[in-house]
């Protein structure tokens, strides 16, 4: 009889706790179209969480599943989004310069939907006429605004994601300070001291905001004009949907990134996509395993196509490795010229788990987001070769803590490679990076408990609208409080116009020059 009773009570319970999980679940629609993959690995692990607790989640994206997940619908534009042309090395590094970087990545996300992107997909035509409804929209801020037109479609609360810090023209949207005065552009070259910048950092900084606001002001017309010709004449201006965000989920955290003022509705969340390492691949463990000094681990991203590096930097770059006592596991792709048996290759990296192994003593990158936090994570240090966008700054910040040094592209020959490397592999350079390693992980939540948990409180709350500030809707002259300016600057000076008006008249009349008539009557008196 017990063990009845106590069936049926498990049989309850477990009933009873689906219907809770079924009850809490939400349609959630993700839009990450560009074909950047770096990127998508960040809003992918996020989406396939929420998949995973429960909600029922569509991405958009152009990195579709390889095996099919419970709860996940990918919405596959893969055909429309190649962005791969641009991302030949050489090519990519004559944006090395800030204003170059501005106008490249904000009329190419313009340009990407000219040439069909995401709209143009047939997937993406059947998924729009199909009847759906979603509880939560969550879109990248990035280089254009054109998904904002699924927001309003769907009349769904919103939520951007920023795979990076947040650029000038998203601030704005949650009413956050973006003061260039204390706040680096993301994209920048220059050296940008987070405690003490010089007047010369902030000129130049204040340049790179006013271009970006500029350009991506400029840009926004041709956005609007493409998501009305996809979505309908009558929709709003996207900058009033861009209003209506509920909540930015940044890939930042102040321990890599300027520490600033955040509102409530800005979330911090590097390091999302960073999970429990799995073991390696055997190839690659017994590489390792068999490395008696330990491993360099080199990777330019994803993106960035090496094969066509001038011969004399990969000779280089090969020269210097021979020299070393370590081996190197180096992503590349195809027949390495010079290859030694020192020297393990891949097409694709298990970078995570790489990173994760104790034998891993250097890591050579672009500097950009993923691979330096994993890095931060591991404690690993890191030579940075930047090539474009954030690379320069997320490298600049390790390299003020002791934990990385940048080598230019351009500087790339037999002498520097080698010198770096071993600069690098000095064991203060460990040291420094396992103390910013410990500062990075020390949270009350993991970054994806964060990021679910204010994902879901925005779902919970119908939008979440109390969590951004009143300077979401003050037009640029209150924000700066120019009317208020004005309005004391009239008072004070028309106070001090009428005091000095009143006294005048009040001293006049003891100073005042007796008149003639007076003067005639004072002399008939004499008389």
């Amino acid at each position: 009889m017990y063990s009845v009773v106590k069936r049926t009570f498990v049989v309850f319970a477990a009933l009873l706790s689906v219907l809770v999980i079924e009850s809490r679940c939400s349609n959630i629609l993700g839009v990450f179209p560009f074909g950047i993959k770096s990127h998508y690995i960040m809003f992918q692990s996020i989406m396939t969480e929420l998949a995973r607790r429960g909600h029922n989640v569509t991405v958009i994206n152009a990195f579709p599943k390889n095996s099919p997940q419970i709860n996940f619908t990918d919405i596959d534009v893969q055909e429309c989004s190649d962005v791969a042309d641009l991302f030949d090395i050489d090519v990519s590094y004559q944006f090395h310069n800030p204003f170059s970087q501005i106008n490249l990545m904000v009329s190419e996300g313009v340009r990407m939907f000219e040439a069909g992107t995401m709209f143009g997909c047939e997937s993406m035509k059947r998924f729009l006429n199909e009847d759906n409804s979603f509880d939560l929209i969550i879109t990248e801020l990035f280089n254009g605004d054109v998904t904002l037109g699924l927001v309003d479609k769907f009349k769904a609360p919103h939520i951007a994601f920023c795979a990076g810090p947040i650029y000038p023209w998203g601030a704005d949207r949650m009413g956050n300070p973006s003061n260039p005065s204390y706040i680096p552009y993301p994209h920048t070259d220059e050296a940008f001291d987070r405690f003490h910048p010089t007047f010369y950092q902030r000129l130049y900084n204040t340049i790179c905001y006013v271009l970006a606001e500029t350009t991506y002001f400029y840009y926004s017309y041709s956005a609007e004009a493409l998501t009305r010709k996809a979505l309908g004449s009558d929709l709003p201006p996207l900058e009033e949907i861009a209003k209506n965000t509920s909540l930015i989920l940044s890939f930042s955290h102040f321990s890599l990134n300027a520490p600033i003022a955040l509102v409530p509705g800005v979330i911090e969340v590097a390091g999302v996509q960073i999970q429990k390492a799995k073991p390696l691949p055997k190839d690659f463990q017994k590489f390792i395993d068999e490395s008696e000094h330990g491993i360099i681990y080199f990777c330019m991203g994803s993106l960035l196509k090496l094969e066509n590096m001038p011969e004399s930097k990969l000779a280089a770059l090969i020269r210097a490795f021979s020299k070393l006592p370590q081996r190197v596991i180096w992503k590349w792709d195809g027949h390495l010229p010079g290859k030694t048996d020192r020297i393990f290759t891949a097409k694709w990296m298990p970078q995570r788990d790489i990173l994760a192994h104790p034998k891993v003593k250097l890591f050579i990158g672009h500097g950009g987001a993923l691979g330096l936090n994993e890095a931060v994570y591991e404690g690993v240090p890191i030579l940075g070769i930047p090539i474009f966008a954030d690379q320069t700054t997320n490298l600049r910040v390790l390299q003020a803590y002791g934990a990385a040094e940048i080598l230019q592209y351009t500087d790339i020959n037999n002498d520097t490679v080698l010198a770096k490397i071993r600069q690098v592999l000095q064991p203060e350079y460990s040291i420094n990076m396992k103390k910013v390693s410990e500062i990075y992980k020390d949270r009350p939540m993991s970054a994806m408990d964060t990021a679910v948990y204010w994902i879901e409180y925005v779902i919970r709350h119908n939008g979440a609208h109390h969590l951004r500030t009143a300077a979401v809707h003050l037009p640029l002259y209150q924000y700066l409080l120019l009317d208020v300016i004005a309005f004391l600057l009239t008072v004070i000076f028309g106070g001090i116009f009428l005091t000095y008006y009143v006294l005048k008249k009040f001293f006049s009349c003891f100073t005042r020059k007796p008149s003639s008539d007076s003067k005639k009557q004072k002399s008939k008196k004499n008389k």
